[in-house]
C-alpha cells in the first residue's frame, strides 16, 4: 500500500468542499487529477470514501471516519516540513593546521553569528589527512595548504599564503642583528639545522626543495611544536607568516631566493551535494577579518594576507 500526501490533501479538500470541481480550484489542480487521486486513495484503502449518485459525491461513514485521520497526517507532515525548513545539520570541517588553528576560527565566528543554531565540528590534521577525510565522506568541507589531485575531490582556490624562514631574535645560528630581518647566503643557510613539518604536511611540501632530507635536523608534527623548538634555538624553520605575528622572531631572507608562496584551497566531494550550511559557510570565506589583515600588514608589511580574487579557481588552473 502506498498512500501519498497529495492523495490525502485531495480527499480532505473534496470532503470539505463536497465536490471535485471546488476541490480542484482550491488545490489549483485539474478536475481530472482530483478525481484520479481520490480513486487511487480509495483503491489503496479498499473502501469508498464517498457515495456517488446523481447529485455527485455524498459523504459516507467511511469518509467521515477517515477525515480526522487524513487531517492529522497532513498536519504532522506540515510540522515536519516546517521543522526541517529551518534545520541546519551539524557541519563537520577538516583543515590543515595553519588554516584550522589560525584562519578558520574567525570565519567560524562570522558564521556562528548568522547561524547560531548550527553546530560546527572542526578537525585539524595535515593536508593529506584532510584530503582523505573529504574523499571518504567523513567531513562536509576541507581546507588545505597545497594542491589536491584526488579524482573524487573538488579543489577550489581560497587565498595565497606566504611562508617565512625565521629564527629566535638572538639565535646562535645567525650573525648578531638588531633588526627583525636578516639576509644570509646559500652557503650560510646550508650550515644551519632545519626544523620542518612531517611528510604529508602542506608546509613540508612547499619548502621541500629548500629542505632536502640531508639538511633536516628535526621533524615535528605541529607548527606550535616547531615554534617552541625555534624558541629553544634548535635551528631555524619555515612557517606561514600568519603564525609569526609575535615580535620575538627574526625573519631570514636567503639571498637570491624568491619568496615562498602557496595557494590555500577549500575542498568538497565531487559527488556530494552542498548543503545549505556548507553554502552559507563558504559565503564567510571572503574577505578575511580586517583586523587580522591589518595586524599582519603592520608586522610583516603589505601583501602578507592577499585574499583570492574569486572562490571558483580550481587546483588545475
Amino acid at each position: 500500500m502506498r498512500i501519498t500526501l497529495r492523495q490525502l490533501a485531495i480527499f480532505r479538500s473534496v470532503h470539505e468542499c463536497g465536490a471535485t470541481t471546488q476541490a480542484a480550484e482550491s488545490l489549483n489542480l485539474a478536475q481530472s487529477a482530483v478525481s484520479s487521486g481520490l480513486k487511487h486513495l480509495e483503491a489503496h484503502l479498499g473502501a469508498s470514501l464517498f457515495d456517488r449518485g446523481s447529485r455527485g459525491l455524498i459523504r459516507n461513514s467511511a469518509g467521515r471516519q477517515f477525515y480526522p485521520v487524513a487531517c492529522a497526517l497532513l498536519e504532522q507532515a506540515e510540522r515536519v516540513a516546517q521543522h526541517f525548513q529551518h534545520y541546519l545539520p551539524p557541519l563537520h570541517i577538516a583543515a590543515s593546521s595553519t588554516i584550522g588553528n589560525y584562519l578558520l576560527p574567525s570565519v567560524i565566528a562570522r558564521h556562528a553569528r548568522k547561524q547560531p543554531e548550527q553546530r560546527i565540528q572542526l578537525t585539524v590534521g595535515n593536508t593529506q589527512d584532510v584530503i582523505t577525510m573529504v574523499a571518504e565522506y567523513t567531513c562536509d568541507l576541507g581546507f588545505i595548504e597545497g594542491p589536491c589531485q584526488h579524482p573524487t575531490v573538488q579543489c577550489r582556490f581560497w587565498q595565497e599564503d606566504t611562508l617565512i624562514w625565521f629564527a629566535k631574535r638572538d639565535s646562535r645560528h645567525l650573525p648578531r642583528s638588531a633588526h627583525k630581518h636578516i639576509r644570509i647566503t646559500e652557503e650560510s643557510f646550508s650550515k644551519i639545522p632545519l626544523i620542518v613539518r612531517e611528510p604529508g604536511s602542506g608546509t613540508r611540501q612547499a619548502v621541500a626543495k629548500y629542505a632536502p632530507d640531508g639538511h633536516i635536523a628535526f621533524e615535528f608534527g605541529s607548527s606550535e611544536a616547531i615554534k617552541q623548538a625555534v624558541r629553544h634555538d634548535l635551528g631555524i624553520s619555515c612557517l606561514s607568516g600568519k603564525l609569526l605575528l609575535e615580535d620575538d622572531w627574526i625573519e631570514i631572507e636567503v639571498i637570491g631566493r624568491p619568496p615562498i608562496t602557496r595557494p590555500l584551497y577549500w575542498l568538497t566531494h565531487r559527488e556530494k551535494a552542498e548543503t545549505t550550511g556548507v553554502k552559507e559557510f563558504l559565503e564567510n570565506l571572503h574577505p578575511i577579518d580586517d583586523c587580522v589583515n591589518e595586524h599582519a600588514s603592520q608586522v610583516h608589511g603589505p601583501g602578507m594576507w592577499r585574499v583570492g580574487s574569486g572562490l571558483n579557481r580550481s587546483c588545475d588552473e
